[in-house]
Order: structure tokens, then sequence, then C-alpha cells
């Protein structure tokens, strides 16, 4: 893929969660420095890791996709937070500073 797609219905995260792919979930609040500053670290994870699906939530635009999630995936809402999900289950999650994209790759199985 090598982009981030913004996930903006719950129909799409629906037809998301039970992915048997990579997947990376960033959920951004864009009135946050502290969530624009994990954003900076996280905005050329896509590029890097291109075998890897990557999702962007906004969550003051889209709350009800990112409550939905946290609904779900049993991860309490943070924001900024990522959570990684391999083969339909959250595997990792980190919120604010703690997002490092080091961290978050090195939570796949095999990533191509």
């Amino acid at each position: 893929m090598g982009d981030w797609t913004e996930l903006r219905s719950v129909e799409q995260w629906n037809a998301l969660k039970d992915a048997k792919h990579h997947v990376v979930l960033f959920k951004h609040s864009y009135r946050c420095s502290i969530s624009s500053t994990a954003w900076n670290r996280m905005k050329n994870f896509a590029k890097d890791h291109p075998a890897i699906s990557c999702f962007i939530v906004d969550v003051v635009g889209d709350r009800s996709v990112s409550m939905q999630i946290a609904d779900d995936t049993g991860i309490t809402h943070e924001s900024p937070q990522v959570i990684a999900i391999e083969g339909g289950s959250p595997i990792f999650h980190a919120s604010h500073l703690a997002i490092i994209p080091q961290e978050v790759v090195a939570q796949f199985a095999s990533v191509e």
C-alpha cells in the first residue's frame, strides 16, 4: 500500500477488523500537540512498511469509529494511540509519547 487510509465509518472498520493481514491503526486528534508529535513519528510508517495496511482515525471528527474500535478490541480509547492488528486480533498498542514506529513494526511475526 505505502500510504495511510482514512478510516471514516463504523462500516469501514467492520470490514477491516477481521482482516488476516497486518494492520496498523493510528488514532489522531488534530487539536492535540502530543498527537501531532506522535503523528510526525508515524507519518512515514506506511511508506517504510508497504506490506502493512495503515489507517488513520480522526478521533474528533470520527468519534463513533474511534469508540467502536475501543469496544471491539477491548483497548481503552486514548489519543494519540497506535494499535497493531495481526490475524484479526490486536497484538500491540501504545499511546502518547510511547508511540515509536520501530516498536510497532517489531510486533509483527513477519513483515515483507
